[in-house]
Order: C-alpha cells, then structure tokens, then sequence
C-alpha cells in the first residue's frame, strides 16, 4: 500500500533539514572533486605553512583532499562533507570547506554557486 501521508516520526523539518544537508554535501564535494581548479564563484586557500612544503608536496595534499572519502560520524557529524583529516609522512592536515557571501566577508546562508 503506498501513502502520501507523512510518517510519524518524521516531519516536513527533518525532510527540510536532510534536502539541505544533501545539497550541501554535494555543492562541497563538487568542489574538492574539482581541486586543483575550482569552479567559477570558489576560492581555494591554502595556508602559508602547507606551501612552504614546496609544490610537489602542496599538490599531493590537495589530490588527498580531493579524493578523500573517508567521512564518518567522528570527522562529519553533520553528514556535509566539509571537514577532514590527511595523513602524510608523519605529518596531519587539517582541510575545511565553508560557504561565504559574495564579498568573501561573511558566512552565506545559501548554499549555491552563483
């Protein structure tokens, strides 16, 4: 038998919730899938002490990153994929991905490529 009606324990806020949750995983798995050249509209920094390790170096820790698929519950609570861990030679890396309005200031509620 199948049913228009909404299970009980789930509401129109938890559908809500995971849509958003889904469409943020895949706008920032998009993007660490197109490192080292990200798409129009996203910005990939990396900081002063990762690019003292020298080019070479740079770029297999951003191929790390960009094939990274180790997500659980300990590194991504909130199912986004935005957060991870890149172990090499001895060394950790820590790589974040987040959202920001047009102007790089603030932190942007939408979640979208413009």
């Amino acid at each position: 038998m199948l049913s228009t009606r909404t299970p009980p324990h789930s509401t129109s806020t938890d559908r809500s919730d995971n849509l958003r949750t889904a469409t943020i995983r895949a706008l920032n798995d998009d993007f660490r899938q197109s490192i080292p050249r990200p798409r129009d509209g996203c910005r990939l920094i990396v900081t002063d002490g990762v690019a003292a390790l020298g080019p070479g170096e740079v770029a297999r820790i951003l191929l790390a990153v960009r094939t990274h698929g180790d997500f659980g519950p300990d590194s991504d609570p909130h199912g986004e994929h935005d957060f991870g861990i890149i172990e090499r030679d001895g060394g950790r890396f820590y790589w974040k991905i987040d959202c920001y309005d047009q102007w790089m200031q603030f932190g942007s509620s939408t979640y979208e490529f413009k």
